[in-house]
C-alpha cells in the first residue's frame, strides 16, 4: 500500500467518527505516511505506534496522541533524534484496544456528539475490579519503576504524597489534555496518564487513578 492509499485508508476509517477527527488529524497523518515512507523500520516504529492510537477513538487515548505525534514529527523531520521523555512515553502507552472496544466507543462518541447520554452506565463494581487488576500488575510496577527514573516524581505528589491520574470531565475529555514535550509537567503527567491506561484503555472511566510516589 503506497502513501496515498495509506491516507486514503485512515481517512476512510475516521469519517465516520465524531468530532470532525478525519477534518482535523488529516495533515498530521499525511505527514506521518510521508515520513514513515523515508525512514527505516526500526526509526519509524516509534511513529508507527502513536499512528495505531491515532486511529482509536480520542476519548480512549491517554494523552493528546495528535498534538505528540506532531511534536515528534517536527523533530523527526528536522533530523533529529526523539528524546529519552519522548521514547519513554511511546514506550508505556499500551496496546491500543480492540476493535469491538474501539466501535462501541466511537458509537458513544457520536451519541455524545448528539448530546444523547441516555447510553451511560454507572457500573462500580467493575471499575473496582479494574483498580484491583491495575495495582498488581507487575508490567505497570516495572513502567512505574521507569518514570521514576526518568522524572523526580515527588513535585508531583498531592500534601499526602499521592500522584493522580488525570481525571476526565464531560464528555470523557481532560482539561488538559495536549503535551508540550518542552514542559517537563506534561511529559510526566502523559506519562503516568499512559501507565496507568494499560489497565483501563478498555474503559470510560471518569474515576483518577492514584499510586503513591514511595511505591
Amino acid at each position: 500500500m503506497n502513501t496515498s492509499q495509506a491516507l486514503r485508508a485512515d481517512m476512510t476509517k475516521l469519517k465516520a467518527r465524531a468530532f470532525h477527527m478525519a477534518e482535523n488529524v488529516e495533515e498530521v497523518l499525511r505527514r506521518y505516511h510521508r515520513a514513515v515512507s523515508q525512514l527505516p523500520d526500526e526509526t519509524g516504529l516509534p511513529l508507527r505506534i502513536l499512528h495505531r492510537w491515532m486511529l482509536v477513538p480520542p476519548t480512549l487515548w491517554p494523552f493528546h496522541v495528535h498534538s505528540f505525534l506532531e511534536d515528534c514529527l517536527s523533530a523527526m523531520e528536522k533530523g533529529k533524534r526523539l528524546n529519552a521523555r519522548q521514547h519513554l512515553l511511546i514506550d508505556l502507552l499500551p496496546e491500543p484496544p480492540e476493535e469491538s472496544v474501539c466501535a462501541a466507543v466511537a458509537a458513544h462518541e457520536l451519541h455524545v456528539q448528539k448530546g444523547e447520554y441516555e447510553n451511560l452506565l454507572k457500573t462500580q463494581a467493575k471499575f473496582t475490579q479494574t483498580e484491583l487488576a491495575v495495582r498488581t500488575d507487575p508490567k505497570m510496577r516495572r513502567q512505574w519503576e521507569r518514570i521514576k527514573a526518568a522524572f523526580d516524581v515527588g513535585a508531583y505528589c498531592d500534601h499526602k504524597g499521592v500522584i493522580r491520574r488525570t481525571m476526565s470531565a464531560e464528555r470523557n475529555m481532560r482539561p488538559y489534555f495536549s503535551v508540550n514535550p518542552r514542559r517537563a509537567s506534561d511529559m510526566f503527567h502523559a506519562a503516568f496518564d499512559a501507565s496507568a491506561s494499560a489497565g483501563t484503555s478498555t474503559e470510560c472511566s471518569t474515576t483518577s487513578r492514584s499510586f503513591s510516589s514511595s511505591r
